[in-house]
């Protein structure tokens, strides 16, 4: 009589994910005050306090910026967010490749698609880089996720990603290429490579178009380390 339910009842989460339907007990997130979280608690304190010391035209200016950044929820319906969720999600993406807080909304633009060529493990060196093509010349930095290692089973890794920093060098044969070199935070993150072979572990990219703050599609790839 059900074809599909998501949301809370009782002690449960009904909810479904790219590979099927699926329920869990309800529980409450524990806290452990990580370096991490602290961090990002900052910022999120920094931004909203930049939010509420911008000139009251600029919120307005924000909050009719919404019209064109219209968004679709997991049920396929079409919603516009805040002015300040707004605000929040392009100043996040800026904070985190290194540029200045944008007081006025930017226009929407065509952001770079890129695609995932290769990520390459040496465990026994620690070294970790992934190979990054964009469609176009690039105008995006990106932002990078990884997981811990993880058993090669596992495929549902949406709270295990963790941003972590990374050298960025440029490729000038092919062009629209760059090299991300990622081995030495590993180690400091998660540990030595070397002690998890065998293990697997995710990666993902999300390109930040460098002027406006806004975030293109993100590129998912899962490794084994080896």
């Amino acid at each position: 009589m059900v074809s599909e339910i998501r949301g809370k009842l009782n002690g449960t989460v009904l909810a479904r994910n790219r590979y099927s339907a699926y329920a869990r007990t309800k529980v409450i997130p524990r806290n452990p005050k990580t370096p991490a979280q602290q961090q990002n608690r900052t910022i999120f304190s920094k931004l909203s306090k930049e939010w509420r010391n911008i000139l009251q035209v600029e919120r307005n200016a924000w909050n009719l910026a919404v019209n064109d950044f219209l968004r679709t929820n997991i049920f396929g319906d079409t919603y516009k967010p805040s002015g300040f969720n707004l605000f929040m999600r392009i100043n996040l993406n800026r904070f985190n490749i290194g540029y200045h807080v944008l007081t006025k909304p930017p226009k929407p633009t065509v952001i770079n698609s890129i695609r995932i060529i290769k990520i390459k493990i040496d465990a026994a060196s620690n070294n970790l880089i992934a190979i990054i093509e964009s469609n176009t010349t690039i105008n995006h930095y990106p932002i990078v996720y990884v997981t811990r290692p993880l058993s090669p089973g596992i495929n549902f890794v949406k709270s295990e990603l963790r941003m972590i920093k990374f050298t960025y060098s440029p490729i000038s044969s092919p062009p629209n290429r760059y090299i991300l070199n990622l081995g030495t935070q590993y180690k400091d993150k998660f540990g030595n490579l070397s002690n998890f072979i065998g293990q697997t572990l995710f990666f993902k990219v999300i390109p930040i178009d460098i002027l406006t703050g806004l975030n293109g599609i993100p590129k998912q790839e899962k490794v084994i380390i080896q």
